[in-house]
């Protein structure tokens, strides 16, 4: 009993540790309308077509560690970047979980982030990279400090892109070309046909920084339709974006952890033999967040076309999901209470799993697990697994 209690006193501490922190920074709103348009606006991002929703939230997460600052959406944030670079050039977003690399960095110990303005005039991380890329070369093994030298170069590199209002948003006009082009250079196009581009993503902007709610709305429908009028087979299909948009908002995998959790607190209760209906509701706690647990699964598959084990975060919402499919399955077959009495533990240990997996896509996705193989990554995004430092080496020769 005593054990169980812990468990269930453990997992409650585990979910309130996952709610994502509070920043102060916020910008002026944007209608809910606009935000519903540029939340369906699709970026090639990754190697895979997005919605603007999805790039913003994993964008924020790479730079500042979280999706979301404050209670602004994450959409209106990275246009807020994007409008208004001075402002955002200011403020410490980018950040520095390591602290020697902190200290090299010359951050207070107690900072965990720091502004794009203070790197640019430091230069005390670009310093520290020729040496990472020339024991690249020699394929030599990275230290700690260095790969997190890598990371917050990628951090900064995000950051920057963002501030250049670097967004592939435009298909290529060539059938046989699958990259999408940058909004401030989509060459290729007829010349009409760039400025049209341009001024209606300016106008988008100015409105944005004006923080003009009716012209935002307008200027935001108006450039979702310009960027499809010339090649709109080159888009996903609409019922798609909107899934994809949906399964953001939604997070079915925190309303499972939160079933989950309360299955396994009643299920607890439900040991004292005069307390069957807290075993009831258990049961009843442990299958609906079966339910919504497969169907978040079933969402990242049609969102991704691929099977759901193709990175780490996916392989830890899977397992458990098998784990509660067979804890369930003994219940039916053989109706003996399996899972309310003795054999508890059956449902609680695949349900602390899946607590404990799917801790929602703010707390427990795209962690780095700061261990001795750094690049352990749970990742959250819905590209599959791939290795970076092939990706990095390529990118940090350029500096």
């Amino acid at each position: 009993m005593t054990c169980h209690r812990l468990l269930a006193s453990g997992l409650i501490i585990l979910s309130i540790a996952a709610l994502p922190c509070v920043w102060a920074e916020s910008s002026a709103p944007l209608p809910a309308d606009a935000l519903a348009v540029l939340r369906r606006i699709v970026i090639q991002h990754n190697g895979r077509n997005k919605p603007l929703d999805s790039f913003a939230r994993e964008t924020l997460q790479l730079i500042a560690g979280e999706p979301r600052i404050g209670h602004d959406d994450p959409v209106q944030t990275v246009f807020s970047i994007m409008a208004d670079p001075e402002r955002w050039q200011e403020v410490p977003l980018v950040s520095v979980p390591f602290m020697p690399l902190r200290e090299g960095l010359g951050m207070d110990r107690k900072a965990s982030r720091i502004s794009y303005n203070d790197l640019v005039a430091s230069r005390k991380l670009m310093r520290m990279l020729p040496s990472i890329v020339e024991k690249q070369r020699r394929e030599e093994k990275l230290s700690i400090l260095e790969n997190e030298t890598m990371d917050a170069f990628q951090r900064f590199a995000a950051l920057s892109g963002l501030l250049e209002q670097k967004l592939n948003l435009v298909p290529s006009p060539r059938d046989d070309d699958p990259v999408w082009l940058p909004v401030s250079e989509p060459s290729g196009y007829a010349s009409a046909q760039q400025d049209v581009i341009h001024t209606a993503w300016t106008e988008l902007m100015r409105a944005v920084r004006a923080s003009d709610g009716p012209a935002v709305t307008v200027a935001a429908r108006h450039f979702s339709g310009v960027l499809q009028q010339w090649r709109p087979h080159a888009y996903s299909p609409a019922w798609r974006i909107d899934l994809e948009v949906f399964y953001n908002h939604v997070n079915p995998f925190r309303i499972a952890q939160l079933l989950y959790l309360l299955a396994i607190i009643a299920l607890v209760l439900g040991l004292s033999q005069s307390a069957s209906s807290w075993a009831r509701v258990g049961l009843w706690a442990v299958s609906t967040a079966f339910i919504v647990h497969g169907t978040g699964i079933a969402m990242r598959v049609v969102i991704g076309g691929r099977p759901p084990v193709s990175n780490f975060f996916e392989t830890t919402l899977w397992l458990p999901f098998v784990g509660v499919a067979i804890a369930l399955i003994f219940e039916r077959v053989f109706r003996a209470d399996a899972i309310t009495e003795l054999h508890i533990m059956v449902v609680a240990r695949p349900a602390a799993i899946g607590v404990i997996g799917p801790l929602g896509q703010e707390g427990a996705e795209d962690a780095v697990l700061h261990v001795k193989h750094r690049d352990m990554l749970m990742n959250g995004k819905l590209e599959p697994g791939r290795r970076r430092g092939r990706q990095q080496r390529f990118e940090l020769s350029d500096v």
